[in-house]
């Protein structure tokens, strides 16, 4: 049982595929409590090749959050939200009695993840394999059908264009309280898939909500 408390920790999951522009978006916002990211610790480990630190890395954020939790304070964690850990931090987070915020940003192909991390490359960012890229991209997908089990609020972004980040979704407690989406975009019509399988309810509920 989450102890009693009035005032509760927030838990905020910025997730999306590599290359989605999830660093960038936390800069230009401002996230309560500790912000945690494994590719940061994977990058100060091995700099020269940081997917090579990635299970040390992962211990170590490991750590960071049993910190966290047993000091039950704000945090952000930062996710490509392809593996079950993530699921299982916001289903943990929940049994704590924290506020849970899942922040789900991606692009509409996979291959524009990649060309978006050779860009970074270039600039002197940290490299992942194309195949990881493209693997992770599908479970992203997969385990936003999961989240909603766990978090009390969703904000789903699409970050394929130069324009900036383009708000698709808004959910609070489970229900769709801001709509975006463009029911003839092929992207937008997979984004709603996944909210109407996490909602359990009719695909054409998620993209006619609140039109």
């Amino acid at each position: 049982m989450p102890p009693n408390n009035l005032v509760r920790p927030e838990c905020t999951v910025l997730a999306g595929p590599n290359g989605a522009g999830k660093s960038s978006f936390f800069k230009h916002l401002s996230f309560p409590g500790k912000f945690i990211n494994a590719d940061d610790v994977a990058g100060e480990l091995n700099p020269r090749d940081p997917e090579a630190a990635s299970l040390q890395a992962g211990r170590l954020v490991l750590k960071t959050i049993e910190n966290v939790f047993s000091r039950r304070v704000d945090f952000t964690y930062e996710t490509t939200l392809s593996s079950h850990q993530s699921i299982n931090l916001l289903k943990r987070a929940k049994e704590e009695g924290y506020r849970t915020l899942l922040i789900f940003i991606a692009l509409n192909s996979a291959d524009l993840h990649v060309a978006r991390v050779q860009q970074r490359v270039q600039q002197g960012g940290h490299n992942i394999p194309e195949p990881i890229i493209r693997r992770r991209y599908d479970l992203a997908f997969e385990n936003l059908k999961k989240a909603f089990l766990f978090c009390e609020a969703i904000v789903i972004y699409d970050n394929s264009s130069s324009d900036g980040y383009r708000e698709l979704l808004e959910i609070e407690d489970g229900r769709i309280v801001a709509n975006g989406l463009n029911s003839h975009e092929r992207f937008d019509r997979r984004i709603a898939s996944c909210v109407a399988a996490g909602l359990n309810t009719p695909l054409e509920s998620v993209l006619s909500a609140g039109i």
